[in-house]
């Protein structure tokens, strides 16, 4: 090419590139199914059928166990609600504490607050902006009882440090993949590194339904 298209050339592109998010038929025709059936929403709170979300939940939460390799995906209403999950199920207590790195979506915090729980900061690795294990040990305390990597614009955190700071301390690891939907670490999928993983479908975000949330364990309980 001589000449740039914004200097008078020819356009390597006649199309706009499409907005995110890209809406097609499949999104589309799944849509109308659901409109259809009358049963804009099947959750009912109490163990039957439709416990915890209809057929088109249940598929979902089945597809994604299967794309990650857990035995358990649980779907939530957004990510902030799972991680809030996440935090009551790996057994923290109202006035321990969290470590979460402090760059990240404000819900790696509140989700310890929600408990009553108190979120520590411990500072990020400049180059991938994910938690510092190497830092971990100066904000360690009686009270911490678990660790909040986050895997941030698709970096994976140091996995393998974080892991055994965490089984030399005993702590619980919930990894925030928000923003890493099938990122990997090493060859193992992230969010099935720590206890259990928190993934993210808001309407930014790679996979999305607007909102949304999934978490994922091998951990029965």
């Amino acid at each position: 090419m001589k000449k740039l298209a914004l200097s008078g050339g020819s356009k390597t592109r006649k199309k706009s590139f499409p907005r995110h998010p890209v809406i097609g038929k499949e999104e589309t025709d799944q849509i109308m199914e659901v409109l259809k059936s009358g049963n804009i929403s099947t959750f009912v709170a109490s163990r039957g059928e439709n416990f915890l979300g209809g057929k088109k939940i249940k598929e979902f939460e089945e597809k994604f166990s299967i794309k990650t390799g857990t035995k358990y995906a649980i779907a939530f209403n957004s990510a902030t609600a799972a991680l809030h999950a996440a935090v009551v199920a790996v057994g923290v207590q109202p006035g321990e504490e969290v470590v979460v790195p402090p760059y990240t979506f404000t819900s790696t915090a509140t989700s310890s607050l929600m408990h009553n729980a108190i979120p520590v900061f411990s500072d990020v690795k400049r180059d991938i902006f994910c938690i510092d294990p190497s830092k971990l040990e100066n904000v360690y305390s009686k009270l911490t009882r678990a660790i909040i990597p986050v895997h941030l614009f698709g970096h994976a955190s140091d996995m393998d440090e974080i892991m055994a700071f965490a089984k030399k301390n005993n702590l619980r690891v919930i990894e925030d993949c928000a923003q890493s939907p099938g990122g990997q670490y090493k060859n193992k999928n992230l969010g099935t590194i720590g206890d259990c993983g928190v993934f993210s479908f808001q309407e930014s975000k790679n996979v999305m339904t607007g909102e949304g949330g999934m978490l994922v364990t091998n951990d029965e309980d």
